[in-house]
């Protein structure tokens, strides 16, 4: 269901004052209501731009089993719980399944040994690349990237929405230097772990989860923030751009790659990023740029490279062959998401964008 429909519905059974709607119905939405809130993760609340702008204090949130809110939308004994909510929480869940991979550990371990490699002897990253860059363009584009941004030995990385940590180890084995990585799901954590220890950068990879919208860093903490295929999952493009901007270093380097929207909206589902189009939050490579300004962020490199893209085979973007390593070892459905994926950029639905910017 939609986010209006979601909303329209349970502001219909909120307002049903003059008893329309029958007794029994009313208690199985409201024990649906219940189960939803119950079964749902854990999931605090986070501040947002809005109440950054307005400079607002933030609220006391109060654990209510599944979720974390503001007190004030719980108060009220039998209050029915604000609409907002159960949309962000049934969001936040879609998003958490869309990139689960139950057993991961398992999965890539028994991967590994099909493929011929022994995990009980050092891998290198470049064995294990066809699995762990879950990005338009896979390893390509990430050594691409790690040469636009001219990221030093010196340097300590942020990669934000990490996944499995392979560009993460790109750069810790390249260049020697120190990245800590931000991924939401747990079970993607838990999979960069693993492959930070079998190519034994365990002590130059530091693995968190969190989210890219309350980073948990102090100000000035980076010299460089990597971040490859994220925003398309957020909304709230203003607070993840100004996260950005207070966890680097004055001068400090934002090096990403993303999708944007095109001239027509998405008409192919599903997507790598999304499983329908309430997943989806594109905005055109113009407004990327504009957000960007405003949250003190100075372009230095920022180009189009969907024509680029499609011009070369994506080896990365298929199922693997039996006994090779692949993606769909841990994305499922890959086959329709990347022919999904490429048809949008054929068509002009989406564009695939890279950017150099430093902080002001």
């Amino acid at each position: 269901m939609c986010r209006k429909h979601t909303l329209a519905f349970i502001a219909c059974v909120a307002d049903d004052r003059d008893g329309g709607m029958a007794d029994g119905l009313r208690r199985l939405i409201g024990a649906t209501v219940a189960a939803i809130f119950s079964a749902a993760p854990e999931i605090e609340r986070r501040r947002t731009a809005k109440n950054m702008a307005a400079n607002r204090p933030m609220e006391l949130t109060v654990a209510r089993g599944a979720a974390s809110l503001p007190a004030s939308r719980w108060a009220g004994k039998g209050r029915a719980p604000n609409p907002q909510d159960v949309y962000e929480r049934g969001f936040m869940a879609g998003l958490e399944a869309h990139y689960s991979a139950r057993d991961i550990e398992a999965r890539i371990l028994a991967a590994i040994r099909a493929a011929g490699l022994n995990p009980d002897e050092r891998l290198s990253p470049e064995e294990l690349a066809a699995l762990d860059h879950f990005h338009t363009g896979g390893l390509r584009a990430s050594r691409e990237l790690l040469e636009l941004a001219q990221i030093r030995a010196e340097d300590r990385v942020l990669d934000i929405g990490a996944g499995l940590g392979g560009s993460a180890r790109l750069l810790a084995s390249a260049l020697g230097c120190r990245v800590d990585c931000v991924e939401m799901s747990p079970d993607y954590c838990a999979g960069a772990v693993l492959l930070n220890r079998l190519t034994g950068l365990e002590d130059r990879i530091t693995v968190h989860q969190g989210s890219a919208l309350d980073l948990p860093f102090p100000d000035g903490s980076f010299d460089v923030v990597w971040m490859q295929n994220v925003g398309m999952n957020i909304e709230d493009k203003r607070q993840l751009y100004g996260e950005i901007s207070r966890v680097l270093k004055p001068g400090g380097r934002y090096a990403f790659q993303e999708m944007a929207a095109g001239e027509a909206a998405i008409s192919y589902f599903p997507l790598p990023w999304a499983t329908e189009p309430a997943d989806s939050f594109l905005v055109s490579a113009q407004e990327m740029r504009l957000a960007l300004g405003g949250c003190g962020f100075s372009a230095e490199l920022f180009e189009d490279t969907s024509d680029a893209h499609l011009g070369r085979s994506i080896a990365n973007a298929r199922p693997a062959a039996p006994g090779q390593l692949g993606l769909g070892i841990f994305v499922d459905n890959l086959a329709q998401k990347a022919e999904n994926a490429r048809c949008s950029l054929e068509e002009g639905q989406v564009r695939l964008v890279r950017g150099v910017f430093r902080v002001k």
